[in-house]
């Protein structure tokens, strides 16, 4: 298989015309990867009209005159020890690209539903139903009582929306190479976030947007740009078309909260950064968000929830010690090397006072089912990452365990924080964290693989797992053969929510009353 590279800029003051560099690849796959990419399986194309009239041989077809000639070994010699220019390198990998373009079953619905509405947002959603295609839309309106309270705070948030989209300018190629598309813009009431494309790597998109959200920090020097831009953007209103002035003169009237653009225009030249960095917390502190989702978009997912113990220090630093370790494993294999959902974590549980951890694991191209035979999968290839783990390693993790209790409390509402849990709880332990640190201390790698046996591993005596399992309607023929499936030995399948929670045994409380079903 032939892979053509054109590298007509490179070299502009040395080669006039086009040159196209072409390697011989064995496989459809490049299974060598870069290593294929060598001087002894080149081909080179150069075309220029300096060559006119010093050719010997003639394409019959289009009668195009050309001369070919072998590069020579002292040639590809000089090449190598050349050093390697630095403006020559592999493209990173585009994380947008979509691999699966499956189009979701999906059941006859002619309006979007409301499938979940509380005091901070709602979320309409509406499956694609007319255009049959493996693409989504996503549209989340930011409705914030605070952008629009006085001219500046429209300014601040119109500053605000551009410089979110300048701090997205690194994923805007590989989005839009892959056909993803996104967009933030202001409005009289806040701000809108818009995302439309294939829907396989969408979320990925949807996260980094929300992560700069966030995250969101001003920097001086592109503030001061920003600021400019919106400035001149002021400045030209006055030369809109005369219709385009009636419309905004009409919306000024009939509009509440629209403001004249002169006010913005005034109070433009004395805003700083520092007032945006302390406007952007207020703003969004009473946000609404309004969300509209439509397309090709359906999960399905699972919790796997294994149920350890009531609390107690040295099977707490066990607990705590297990995850530590498992976690990066479990997104390595699960998310990276067998892309079961963009969303998989593993994570601690504990309520009020009686631990577990849990796999969350979201998905569009698995079902909970098969994904519940994964995690077990997992658990058992960690089996052996534990017996073969080196003491050194042991020593390392639970160091980093204790340096994590040995962090001080940030400030006063965090150090309030985790005394109010002892206290809400009725555990009272307000040593914790030195109690936990003496019990790592004595742990040995034999009794942490000892409480992995006892109460982790697939089949251990102890071991006591829930498992919920939500089915998108892409997934509607495994539900069924799941839901007709027999029950495996030692299970039960919980029809009744209610019934099996009064059919179990409780944990007393540490305030003197049951009230935490033991599994």
């Amino acid at each position: 298989m032939t892979s053509l590279y054109h590298f007509t800029e490179i070299f502009p003051e040395r080669l006039a015309g086009k040159v196209i560099i072409a390697f011989q690849l064995q496989s459809r796959h490049y299974p060598n990867g870069a290593e294929q990419l060598s001087p002894n399986n080149v081909r080179i194309f150069w075309e220029s009209k300096k060559f006119e009239g010093h050719t010997n041989m003639v394409e019959p077809w289009s009668g195009t005159a050309y001369s070919m000639e072998r590069i020579t070994g002292s040639m590809i010699q000089e090449w190598i020890a050349s050093s390697p220019n630095e403006n020559l390198h592999l493209p990173a990998p585009n994380v947008f690209i979509p691999t699966d373009l499956s189009l979701k079953k999906e059941n006859e619905v002619k309006y979007p539903v409301l499938l979940r509405k509380s005091v901070y947002s709602t979320l309409w959603y509406k499956p694609d139903t007319m255009f049959f295609t493996p693409k989504a839309y996503v549209k989340i309106d930011f409705n914030c009582p605070h952008a629009s309270g006085s001219p500046e705070a429209v300014v601040l948030t119109n500053i605000f929306t551009q410089l979110l989209m300048d701090y997205l300018n690194d994923y805007a190629y590989y989005a839009q190479v892959a056909e993803l598309y996104y967009g933030i813009n202001n409005t009289d009431s806040g701000f809108q976030v818009t995302l439309v494309g294939y829907n396989h790597k969408l979320r990925i998109l949807l996260e980094m947007v929300f992560e700069k959200i966030a995250s969101f920090k001003v920097k001086v020097d592109r503030f001061s740009v920003i600021k400019e831009m919106v400035t001149k953007e002021y400045q030209n209103f006055k030369f809109q078309q005369p219709y385009e002035q009636a419309l905004y003169y009409c919306s000024l009237i009939l509009q509440e909260h629209s403001r004249p653009w002169m006010e913005q225009l005034e109070v433009l030249p004395h805003l700083e950064a520092k007032d945006l960095a302390e406007f952007v917390p207020m703003m969004l502190s009473k946000a609404f968000l309004e969300c509209y989702i439509a397309g090709n978009i359906e999960n399905s997912s699972l919790v796997h929830y294994i149920q350890v113990h009531q609390d107690d220090f040295m099977l707490n630093v066990k607990l705590q010690l297990f995850a530590l370790i498992a976690k990066q494993p479990a997104f390595h294999q699960l998310r990276s090397v067998e892309q079961l959902g963009y969303i998989t974590v593993l994570l601690q549980r504990n309520d009020c006072g009686i631990c577990g951890v849990q796999f969350i694991v979201q998905s569009t191209v698995k079902g909970p089912g098969h994904i519940d035979l994964r995690v077990e999968e997992f658990l058992k290839t960690f089996e052996k990452k534990l017996y073969e783990m080196p003491n050194d390693e042991f020593k390392s993790n639970v160091n980093t365990l204790i340096d994590m209790k040995l962090e001080k409390h940030k400030n006063l509402r965090e150090e309030a924080g985790f005394y109010w849990r002892e206290i809400a709880v009725g555990t009272l332990k307000f040593d914790r964290k030195e109690a936990e640190i003496a019990a790592l201390m004595q742990l040995t790698q034999k009794e942490l693989i000892d409480f992995f046996n006892e109460h982790i591993k697939v089949g251990a005596p102890q071991k006591r797992t829930l498992s919920i399992r939500v089915y998108g309607n892409s997934h509607s023929s495994e539900h069924s053969s799941d839901i007709s499936s027999p029950v495996q030995p030692c299970s039960v399948k919980i029809d009744d929510i209610f019934s099996f929670r009064r059919s179990q045994p409780l944990y007393g409380s540490f305030k003197g009353n049951f009230d935490y079903v033991k599994l």
